[in-house]
């Protein structure tokens, strides 16, 4: 048995038999290759290879790149996010005071605590950083950075939780205090990473509040979910659920959506969205209409649910799914026009 060309020769008792390529789907052309045990078709150009080479792991061409990212203590990245050049934008946390950051960065320096958010920019070809920064205050509380997006000019948008007072903040955000407990922060840097085009707070007083994801729409308003455990966590008039079931005793909270406006300085909309049991809000999606969709686990029998959706009745168990779709279109008060 031979390959000759495109074609597989077998030589038998009675004579030779010459085989020609397979077409296989739309036209492909397989041709057949020898393998250990026998042969095998596969499309042109052919690119076998044993399912565990030699050297160890996988052919060095199919990792474009792979690198480490991070300093002597603990580190982990939270989130990524590509730009359309192709640069990788990364959030997480460090306990490293010297993680890695570029000259004339926001924040250079590690601030104390247990640990800092760190937002880090790499290059297209993942050979070096374009900037690199610590983003924290100084308590010993877990800072992390668990989610992050990127807007069509380069800025990098972050949520996370903070425990410190003296986390970042910029004149004229939305909320530049902390209210205790742990918050949520909403963050935004400017597309060379020296500086915060705004920065805020986005939590109540009485339990934690964090942000678990984050998206941009083109106008660069920011949609945040994560779970409230605070019942004054800040919520928006008119909004789909105002008031929350918490119970820091018990650990009770709901999940949050909220929308900021592009200059971080006020809420377009912010809800709860829950039941008399804990939610959580994990991860956010947006159309093109602006409708936020949002998903997370409920341990809510009366987490609400629409007429006729796909299965509107908790199904038990230590907790569901659940997918929900909101318009987040701010409430507007119409005063009536008198004519006298």
């Amino acid at each position: 048995m031979a390959v000759e060309g495109d074609s597989l020769r077998l030589d038998t008792a009675i004579g030779s038999l010459s085989l020609p390529p397979v077409l296989a789907g739309e036209g492909a052309i397989w041709q057949p290759v020898l393998v250990e045990g026998g042969i095998a078709f596969a499309p042109s150009p052919v690119r076998l290879f044993p399912p565990f080479p030699a050297s160890g792991g996988w052919p060095a061409d199919d990792l474009l790149y792979s690198t480490f990212l991070g300093g002597s203590g603990y580190d982990g990245g939270g989130d990524i996010a590509l730009d359309a050049g192709g640069a990788v934008y990364v959030t997480g946390s460090t306990w490293s005071s010297n993680f890695p950051t570029t000259p004339g960065a926001f924040d250079p320096s590690f601030n104390g605590g247990y640990d800092d958010a760190f937002v880090t920019k790499l290059n297209t070809a993942g050979s070096g950083l374009v900037y690199s920064t610590f983003l924290g205050g100084s308590n010993y509380d877990f800072e992390r950075g668990y989610a992050i997006a990127v807007d069509g000019t380069g800025m990098a948008y972050v949520t996370g939780r903070t425990g410190s007072s003296d986390f970042p903040t910029t004149p004229g955000a939305f909320d530049p205090s902390y209210n205790g407990y742990g918050d949520a922060f909403v963050t935004k840097l400017l597309p060379d990473g020296s500086g915060l085009a705004y920065s805020t707070f986005l939590g109540g007083s009485s339990a934690t509040d964090w942000g678990d994801s984050i998206v941009v729409d083109e106008a660069g308003t920011a949609y945040i979910t994560g779970p409230a455990g605070s019942s004054d966590f800040p919520t928006t008039p008119g909004a789909f659920d105002p008031t929350c079931s918490c119970n820091p005793v018990n650990h009770i909270g709901d999940a949050f959506v909220t929308k900021l406006n592009a200059d971080g300085s006020g809420l377009v909309y912010s809800t709860f969205l829950g039941g008399s049991g804990h939610d959580y809000g994990y991860t956010i999606a947006l159309d093109g209409a602006g409708a936020a969709t949002v998903t997370g686990q409920t341990l809510s029998t009366d987490f609400p649910t629409t007429p006729g959706a796909f299965d509107p009745s908790y199904n038990g168990g230590y907790g569901d799914a659940f997918v929900t779709r909101l318009r987040m279109v701010p409430y507007q008060l119409y005063l009536p026009l008198i004519v006298r």
